[in-house]
């Protein structure tokens, strides 16, 4: 009984009896801002953007926080008014131009700015503790022409994302549970306690681990010490969001995925067919189709006049680095065949082992060069899925998560290419031999440096193109075999569907139905088992 007139007591106190919905809101050109006081009985959140920060050095940077007071708002205050100044002053420590490239690229210039920034932040809790009583943490940001840094203090949090809604980079919370920092104030001579139905808290009393403020506990326990996150603008990032605690208590990034698909599926159907093939393409819930395709069939009537042509092109937050592809591919995957030999019906090269070595690497080297060639037209990537038919000869080449099957008139998969995901053993080895770093947070999927789901792609500049080379493996299967049909299609339809699924789909319906209505049938299918993704798959008949 006490306990419940307590915690009524203390809603009283806190809380208001229907939540302030009045919303606070700023904008510009490439900016928002929003804000809502709520249940509580004051609004202790303190905001400032600076865009551009001045028309002089900085006229290329913006700078937006947010400060999330605590028992006050003073704190929040000083620090609104403080902070930019603070950070300005740690760039013009190390050099006084912040567009100099060598502060951000270089590891040295890089380590010093870092400490400059938690110097400053040091320096500004030790000036507001002549001023204030209360605490705030703080989630800052500043982008310049290159780069974005996401400085975290507290539990408020900044994510950076793709178009499509994946987190490409996130801060951390500052919290006494999170294993790092409970080892820290433990270290320090702080204690951390959990009471009932409470969160953590250091010394029976704050929720955070580091903050601006409250001088009533030992600040080697809390210090004002961020966090800093420094991402390449020249990358997939399309949207930096910043935001209090209260934001990310509601799954907050799952809301925000909310934001790149559709209310409903768009359930239009692109559909091609031949005498021997059959097309089918759909946007399914995204909000736009970054898939493109392109077959040929014959691919000329000429020397390739026995030879079939087709391709899927699975681009990622955007469409530059697929359509630019789809154009380019067949030329170079061509030119490939007449680095060995000028006729492609040439027996040796496919049967020799030695001119069938030739002929991989060469169509290795003609996807670098073409990533290369991309390099300079795009800022977007994709992965790709093709296939060369010829009189004896099928080769499937896969860069991604886009792939092939190769199956018989009964439904048995022959033969598979193998995605390209950092997850795969034999990626993950050469990710880290080539320095890289393979992440997996939670609810995620793992990604090359907190951002790639694939580990070869075409494009995708902002990482070391040697930890996602576009270097394709490629399967050769003869065409006199047990061979009926060859399936290609990109992660949409494979994100649901196995190899072994796929195959018994398509072999069971070709009793009855023609490869167009078994095609179009596929997409539906996938989209009942709750693919996201765009969609595009190719059924061949040998």
């Amino acid at each position: 009984m006490f306990l419940k007139k307590t915690k009524e007591l203390i809603n009283k106190t806190f809380f208001l009896k229907n939540p302030n919905t009045k919303k606070e809101l700023e904008y510009g050109q490439s900016f928002a801002f929003t804000g809502m006081q709520g249940w509580r009985i004051s609004n202790e959140d303190v905001h400032k953007h600076l865009v551009p920060i001045d028309d002089q050095t900085w006229k290329l940077w913006s700078y937006f926080a947010i400060f999330d007071g605590h028992n006050g708002i003073d704190t929040a205050k000083n620090a609104s008014n403080l902070l930019d100044k603070y950070l300005f002053d740690a760039f013009n420590q190390i050099g006084n131009n912040p567009n100099n490239d060598l502060i951000h690229v270089s590891q040295f210039h890089q380590n010093q700015l870092y400490y400059f920034i938690k110097n400053k932040f040091l320096q500004l809790d030790k000036q507001l503790s002549t001023l204030i009583n209360d605490q705030s943490g703080s989630i800052s940001c500043l982008i310049g022409p290159k780069y974005i840094y996401l400085i975290n203090l507290g539990d408020s949090r900044g994510i950076i994302i793709s178009n499509d809604g994946q987190v490409l980079e996130s801060t951390k919370d500052h919290k006494p549970n999170v294993e790092q920092e409970k080892k820290r104030i433990q270290k320090a001579g702080g204690r951390i306690t959990q009471f009932g139905n409470d969160v953590p808290r250091v010394e029976s009393k704050l929720a955070v681990s580091r903050t601006l403020g409250d001088y009533s506990l030992d600040k080697h326990v809390i210090p004002a010490l961020p966090d800093i996150i420094q991402y390449s603008r020249n990358s997939l990032a399309s949207f930096v969001i910043i935001a209090c605690d209260e934001m990310f208590r509601k799954k907050f990034i799952e809301q925000i995925k909310k934001i790149f698909v559709l209310n409903n599926p768009n359930t239009r159907k692109e559909l091609y067919d031949g005498q021997s093939f059959a097309f089918a393409g759909m946007q399914g819930w995204k909000t736009s189709n970054e898939d493109f395709h392109k077959h040929l069939v014959p691919i000329d009537d000429q020397i390739w006049k026995l030879w079939s042509y087709f391709a899927i092109f699975d681009g990622h937050n955007g469409t530059d680095t697929a359509i630019n592809a789809v154009n380019l591919l067949d030329k170079y995957l061509i030119d490939a065949f007449n680095q060995v030999g000028n006729n492609p019906n040439n027996e040796l090269i496919h049967t020799s082992s030695f001119h069938r070595n030739q002929l991989f690497f060469f169509i290795k080297k003609n996807f670098l060069q073409l990533d290369k060639h991309l390099s300079n037209l795009v800022n977007d990537q994709s992965g790709s899925i093709s296939c060369l038919i010829g009189p004896t000869y099928i080769y499937l080449i896969n860069l991604g998560d886009s792939r092939g099957i190769i199956i018989s008139n009964d439904g048995q998969v022959l033969t598979s290419t193998k995605d390209h995901k950092p997850n795969v053993e034999q990626e993950e080895k050469r990710i880290k031999k080539a320095g890289g770093r393979i992440t997996h947070f939670e609810n995620d999927v793992p990604r090359v440096e907190s951002k790639l789901a694939v580990s070869r792609t075409l494009g995708d500049y902002s990482l070391d193109k040697h930890l996602i080379p576009a270097s394709p493996d490629i399967i050769q299967y003869s065409t006199k075999s047990l061979a009926s049909f060859v399936i290609i299609a990109c992660d949409g339809i494979w994100d649901v569907m196995n190899n072994e699924q796929v195959a018994l789909f398509v072999s069971q319906k070709a009793i009855n139905t023609s490869i167009k209505d078994i095609a179009s049938q596929l997409l539906d299918h996938c989209l009942n088992l709750g693919t996201t993704d765009n969609m595009s798959v190719y059924i061949i008949k040998i």
